[in-house]
């Protein structure tokens, strides 16, 4: 009509009323369209994996198929889960009536979008309407790339069905009180990230109210023991208890008397498989706490504790294990583009191969097998960057070193796996240079500030017994620009370290963190961890003395036990 064209035909339009309308999920939502389509005269079935009652007239379908085959109009509304993950394809669009229409306001991973065009395309499918996608443009300006643009009997949306003013309050008021809920009571109930639990709020009366202590955990046997060990070894009287799993989640609400329930909180926040990262990353982004961060160099793979070879998913697990805030991991990548834990250019030094890592693919890197600390093979192969992730989220932060040819890249696996506060990039560069060189990176939201809710990057300095303090002092002043929660200072040989180490620390007190490293004498003041094996004191305790809280080491197990026996760390 606004082209000036009169196109009043009937082909293809039918009236709604009297068809067959299949919902599949029939929750708040699928319950709620189903009372809307019987007031315009639809007949209405419905699949769900839950036993549900039935609004109005509608009734449950014997089986997905049998909805599938007796539909004209199939909508879903279902979440997206492992089990709902292409839930709608080839197959199941085969089911479906010929000339029968498809909706999909849920989610995008729920249609096989390809299988989906190919049934529109063939006319086996009348149309369809799609408002969510497998991928999705990440802001307004990002092109939108799917199979199903450009077909004419399909309505394409860009994920706006919650997009209204009303819809929109409505949101905020609900994520308001959902999360409100979880601080005053620890209730989950509606999370789509973590186990659904929920523990009624007990009374005072008489008493007082218990302590409640909320504690999330992986999902691995034995965790809950570990648990009830920690409540008895305080004695600590459980008044209630609940506890929710997912596949990769425990979380558990525990009620007990009141007390003294700090020490129980600190035993709990020890047991390897707590999801402990929120704990760090608050010390980390405080300058002012007094816990000193230890980082295990190349994860701990040296000293009392060790878990394997360096750079090695055993030595993840044992940096976790032993209560580490942070691993240092090297990152270098294969020829066709993918990311493995490697701390040389080639793999001759840790691995059974030889050859440059650039130059192999990852298949060829996964076929070798690293070495130990005797240069003997180990059945284990070469983690990838993706591996290593995964086994730190939640659990510890994550230094990634020799990154710094694909900054993005490596930031955007993180991003993916829901990590990227847990990351922590370095460099040296030159105070002048540092907001240029985060915004070619890709890291424009650090220009101006860091927060506990993104990465963190840290820049690096080194002084030697040439540097005069006032010059090292101003180099530290002008990095303050990046407002970074720490900064790496490496002071070559004792004379740099103990001319420079009080003015260093002095300038930075309540600024940002002071990290170094115990490793070599050439970046460490001349105490390294050689030294410290014999005399923890000299080495770890000038530092931390002196203002240092955060220490690289390869010696972590020990530095642990130094600074558990001064109170200065948990």
């Amino acid at each position: 009509m606004h082209a000036g064209r009169w196109r009043k035909t009937s082909a293809g339009s039918h009236e709604v009323r009297g068809r067959t309308l299949g919902i599949v999920g029939y929750g708040r939502i699928g319950s709620q369209v189903s009372v809307l389509a019987e007031a315009l005269g639809m007949r209405v079935i419905y699949h769900d994996v839950v036993p549900t009652l039935a609004l109005g007239n509608a009734r449950p379908a014997a089986s997905l198929e049998h909805l599938l085959r007796e539909s004209d109009v199939v909508t879903l509304h279902v979440p997206a889960t492992e089990g709902t993950s292409n839930l709608i394809g080839q197959r199941e669009l085969g089911l479906m009536r010929d000339g029968a229409m498809l909706l999909n306001n849920s989610r995008g991973s729920v249609v096989n979008i390809d299988a989906l065009g190919e049934a529109l395309r063939s006319s086996h499918l009348a149309g369809a309407a799609v408002d969510v996608f497998p991928h999705e443009p990440s802001s307004n300006d990002e092109p939108f790339e799917s199979p199903l643009r450009g077909l004419d009997n399909v309505i394409l949306t860009p994920h706006v069905g919650g997009s209204t003013g009303e819809a929109q309050e409505a949101i905020a008021q609900d994520v308001a009180t959902k999360l409100t809920r979880f601080i005053n009571v620890g209730s989950t109930t509606g999370a789509v990230n973590v186990p659904n639990v929920e523990l009624a709020a007990q009374p005072g009366g008489e008493r007082a109210r218990p302590h409640r202590i909320l504690h999330f955990h992986k999902n691995v046997p034995g965790v809950l023991g570990k648990l009830h060990e920690a409540l008895s070894a305080h004695g600590a009287n459980v008044s209630g208890e609940v506890l929710g799993t997912n596949q990769e989640l425990g979380y558990v609400v525990v009620d007990v008397d009141p007390g003294d329930s700090r020490p129980v909180v600190e035993e709990l926040e020890a047991i390897p498989e707590t999801i402990r990262v929120r704990s760090i990353l608050r010390a980390w982004h405080d300058a002012d706490d007094p816990t000193v961060l230890v980082v295990a160099h190349r994860a701990a793979h040296r000293g009392p504790g060790a878990g394997g070879p360096e750079n090695s998913l055993p030595s993840i697990e044992a940096a976790i294990a032993m209560g580490c805030d942070m691993i240092e991991v090297d990152v270098r990548r294969t020829i066709d583009g993918h990311f493995v834990l490697m701390h040389d250019t080639t793999v001759d030094r840790t691995t059974t191969g030889k050859g440059r890592v650039d130059e192999l693919t990852l298949e060829q890197v996964r076929e070798l097998r690293l070495l130990d600390g005797d240069g003997l093979p180990t059945v284990l192969a070469v983690p990838t960057l993706r591996e290593a992730l995964l086994a730190c989220r939640g659990r510890i932060m994550v230094n990634l070193d020799k990154a710094r040819g694909y900054l993005a890249e490596c930031l955007s696996l993180a991003t993916q796996l829901g990590m990227r506060n847990h990351v922590v990039l370095k460099a040296r560069i030159q105070s002048e240079d540092a907001s240029d060189y985060l915004r070619s990176n890709g890291l424009d939201d650090l220009v101006g500030g860091q927060s506990p809710h993104t990465l963190s990057f840290m820049p690096i300095v080194a002084f030697d017994e040439s540097t005069d303090a006032p010059d090292a002092l101003l180099e530290l002043t002008s990095l303050a620009v990046l407002h970074a929660p720490a900064i790496e200072v490496c002071l070559d040989g004792e004379a740099a370290g103990d001319r420079l180490i009080y003015p260093v620390a002095n300038l930075l007190d309540g600024r940002a963190r002071l990290w170094m490293n115990s490793l070599w004498d050439s970046i460490s003041g001349g105490r390294s961890d050689s030294r410290a094996i014999e005399d923890p004191h000299a080495v770890w305790g000038w530092m931390v003395d002196n203002g240092v809280t955060v220490i690289q080491t390869d010696e972590p197990q020990r530095l642990l036990e130094y600074l558990r026996s001064r109170g200065l760390h948990w």
